[in-house]
């Protein structure tokens, strides 16, 4: 059977979007409202099946997911990572395969907090773990990164 898998991966992580909170205060919250596209401009023609995974924002200690919103013309179900736990949207589209997909999730969220828990980890953090750190903060063909976001790593 010939297969056609597309994809789609974005990691949304709202409190790592390189939001500044201010210094030496524990108690922060700030909310947003974040809406994530998805576009697929070509799919191929002569797919019989097509297969979409999107990461989904969740609620842990340091955001809270008030509200989300899926928007796409198919039907889909959300479903969790194996390995971390983490909620996924899957949907698999079948013949006949539209030329294009668009799909919208919307967020209302609350992150509180400080600025990184992380950073001030950071003496603690062995070699190893900092080590495999880089791997999940390294760019690849499904994520790009900037001067920012490289010099975090370091």
């Amino acid at each position: 059977m010939n297969r056609s898998w597309v994809p789609a991966v974005l990691m949304v992580s709202l409190a790592g979007a390189g939001l500044a909170f201010g210094a030496g205060s524990a108690d922060l919250t700030r909310s947003f409202q974040l809406t994530y596209e998805v576009r697929l401009p070509a799919i191929p023609s002569g797919a019989k099946e097509v297969r979409v995974w999107i990461p989904l924002a969740a609620s842990d200690r340091y955001q809270k997911i008030k509200r989300r919103i899926i928007e796409v013309p198919y039907p889909y179900r959300v479903t969790k990572d194996k390995t971390y736990g983490n909620d996924i949207l899957f949907l698999t589209l079948k013949q006949p395969l539209p030329p294009t997909l668009d799909l919208s999730v919307r967020y209302e969220a609350v992150v509180r907090g400080e600025r990184s828990a992380l950073e001030k980890a950071a003496p603690s953090i062995s070699s190893s773990v900092r080590k495999g750190m880089g791997l999940h903060l390294s760019g690849n063909q499904l994520m790009a990164i900037n001067d920012e976001s490289s010099n975090r790593r370091s």
